[in-house]
């Protein structure tokens, strides 16, 4: 919402007179032009004396207060997404409501679908926010998560699903015996609503369960364990992806004491097959040792993590998205660094940004003890000690769509981005800030903001939010833009200006669908917007395209940072030229002109004129010209239909664009 506490028609004074007995009466701070510039204003009024004033905030109940014997009361509202409110004060039987729209600069990070933040702890601009509650400050975010703190790192995690059927493990209190494997010595039975486990000196003996399916989410294993007579190296609770024997590369294990106690312990899903989850022993021996109330529910770091159709399917996981700012510490020969992971309880399936010892900013994916390839992304070489970084990135497991997997960007560079084809990304239960999952690896820069998002951004989301400042700016379009054979204008853009690029244009899209694609992308309007419908192709009438390019500049909110180019008419190269004005270069002038009517100068780009100055004077170059189309010569080649332009020729689009003034003036 871009407006403020916006006070309804019929205002404060007369509300107090005709509410005598329960009245709001004032906001503070006070509106700004009908906008209360606050996310935790202070709402205070009269009710009758010494009764109790509940407000509710869009029917929810925020807070109560006592009136004094005078009759007044206050109440400040905990902290509100900017946004549009109805405020009802009620002492019974009587109540009064009050219509507002807060806008406080003071906001969590929001995702590419404009939804606050899971966590954001920005000790840069003092928003502390998580659960959908902002908080004093970040000791007191970090104890609303749970965290354990050591100096400027943290950890936390493990948060059941609450959608979650909480309950995979076929028979928890034993009554029967489920479906186990064992093996090596180890046999189990059920016995009075217990496990009874007997080892009979075996090496590695195991019990386990098999979890099928759950890619890219984690799990909680939580039972009941003691020792009976068996002494040598003691059994424990295992989790492994790497098969029922329980055998290797194990995330996490609890060793069973001589009384009975309730241990824990976390782990992941499988990408394909099972992850196996029981009970392993470390060494040969003889005797027993007992398994109750044996759990095993769904977790992740915070809540609302995932969110999935049904809790108990095994889709994959619809993924997730961080945000890291802070300055590095100097990293040569410092040892690795760890800047944010997450895990499942362990070093054998995590996601970690990371500095190198060698000085390299990576970010890595593990999945089963292997680092996944290609995801181990070496975001930059030869990092400088005290450098100020912005690391945002998206992730998800997905089947083989490209457009997911992972998905960075460091200082709203371009973005990386890596099939889930290759990649098998691990479900996280934990996260960590600073350290890795043994406290070790401990970043020793400046931590300025970390932040945890909902579902996997998109590349210009990441390239959006990790940007240093607001130069950046937006392509939108056709191929002219987005690429073909090589060359777009978002790259000469970047070439021709050193400007940073962040484009939304695809290839073969009309007009129409250009706006549809901006419209969806509000985060991307407070910058600078250049889009180029680049040619004749699928163009509607004049009427519905500049409705068209009214619905991209409205999509600002009225800014006016936009730059729109004129599309440009083209020769078929494999045809005889023609000095002679066609109906493609009429519409294409007949647009331009309808443009500046409707933007001005300032907002309308025709590139028609550099282009035209890369003539070669040849026959066929003049004569398409004299039409009005750009130079066959400026086409990437001569082949029949060609449509897209050179890179010489895209160059000096950009340039001329650069040169006008046009895109620095917004």
């Amino acid at each position: 919402m871009n407006g403020g506490l916006d006070i309804a028609a019929r205002g404060l004074a007369a509300r107090a007179l005709r509410a005598s007995r329960v009245a709001i009466e004032a906001i503070a701070p006070p509106p700004e032009a009908g906008i209360v510039p606050s996310a935790t204003p202070l709402v205070s009024g009269k009710a009758p004396a010494s009764s109790l004033v509940t407000v509710y905030v869009n029917g929810i109940a925020s807070g109560t207060a006592a009136a004094s014997p005078d009759g007044t009361w206050a109440l400040q509202l905990p902290r509100q997404l900017n946004g549009d409110y109805t405020l009802v004060a009620r002492a019974v039987p009587a109540s009064d409501v009050l219509a507002v729209t807060i806008n406080d600069p003071l906001q969590p990070l929001t995702d590419y679908l404009g939804r606050a933040a899971l966590f954001d702890m920005n000790h840069a601009r003092g928003i502390y926010w998580t659960d959908g509650a902002g908080h004093a400050d970040g000791a007191d975010l970090l104890d609303a998560v749970g965290a354990s703190v050591s100096g400027i790192t943290a950890a936390f995690g493990g948060v059941e699903d609450g959608d979650s059927p909480h309950e995979y493990f076929p028979n928890p209190t034993f009554d029967a015996l489920p479906t186990l494997a064992s093996g090596l010595g180890f046999t189990a039975s059920a016995v009075a609503g217990e496990l009874n486990i007997v080892a009979s000196g075996a090496t590695n003996g195991y019990v386990s369960y098999a979890h099928a399916g759950y890619k890219g989410r984690a799990f909680k294993m939580t039972a009941t364990a003691r020792r009976g007579t068996i002494t040598v190296n003691p059994p424990a609770f295992a989790h492994t992806l790497q098969g029922a024997t329980l055998g290797g590369n194990l995330t996490s294990t609890a060793v069973f004491g001589a009384s009975a106690a309730t241990l824990t312990i976390f782990g992941s899903g499988a990408v394909t097959g099972s992850s196996y989850w029981g009970v392993r022993g470390t060494n040969a021996g003889d005797g027993t040792c007992y398994v109750d109330d044996w759990t095993l529910r769904e977790v992740m770091p915070l809540a609302g993590w995932g969110d999935w159709a049904d809790g108990n399917s095994a889709a994959a996981a619809p993924g997730w998205s961080c945000l890291f700012d802070g300055v590095l510490p100097a990293p040569p020969g410092s040892g690795n660094v760890v800047l944010a992971q997450a895990d499942s309880g362990s070093e054998n399936n995590r996601i970690l940004l990371r500095l190198s010892s060698t000085g390299n900013l990576q970010l890595i994916v593990v999945y089963n003890a292997a680092v996944q390839t290609p995801a181990v992304q070496l975001l930059r070489a030869g990092v400088a000690g005290g450098e100020h970084v912005r690391v945002a990135f998206g992730i998800t497991q997905a089947t083989n769509d490209f457009s997911e997997g992972l998905t960075v960007s460091i200082n709203g560079e371009p973005r990386q981005e890596y099939s889930a084809v290759n990649l098998s990304v691990p479900g996280v239960s934990h996260v960590r800030i600073g350290r890795d999952s043994a406290g070790t690896s401990v970043f020793t820069g400046t931590i300025n903001q970390v932040a945890f998002l909902k579902g996997r951004a998109p590349g210009d989301w990441c390239e959006f939010a990790s940007r240093l400042d607001d130069t950046p700016v937006v392509t939108g379009g056709d191929s002219y833009v987005n690429g073909a054979n090589g060359v777009s204008l978002k790259a000469s853009l970047a070439s021709a200006a050193g400007l940073k690029v962040i484009d939304i244009g695809a290839g073969g899209t009309t007009l129409a669908q250009q706006v549809a694609r901006y419209q969806a992308k509000p985060y991307l309007a407070p910058l600078r917007f250049v889009h180029w419908d680049g040619s004749d192709n699928g163009f509607s009438s004049i009427t519905a395209d500049i409705a068209n390019y009214q619905a991209l500049a409205d999509a600002q909110g009225g800014t006016g940072r936009f730059v729109f180019l004129a599309p440009v008419a083209v020769p078929n190269p494999a045809a005889a030229s023609n000095p002679t004005p066609g109906a493609q270069s009429i519409r294409c002038a007949d647009r331009h002109d309808a443009m500046l009517a409707a933007f001005g100068a300032a907002h309308v780009f025709d590139p028609l004129p550099a282009l035209q100055a890369l003539s070669t004077g040849g026959a066929d170059d003049l004569n398409d010209v004299a039409a009005g189309l750009v130079p066959r010569s400026c086409l990437f080649d001569a082949s029949n239909g060609q449509v897209h332009l050179s890179g010489t020729a895209m160059d000096a689009v950009a340039a001329a664009l650069v040169a006008s003034g046009k895109i620095a003036a917004l």
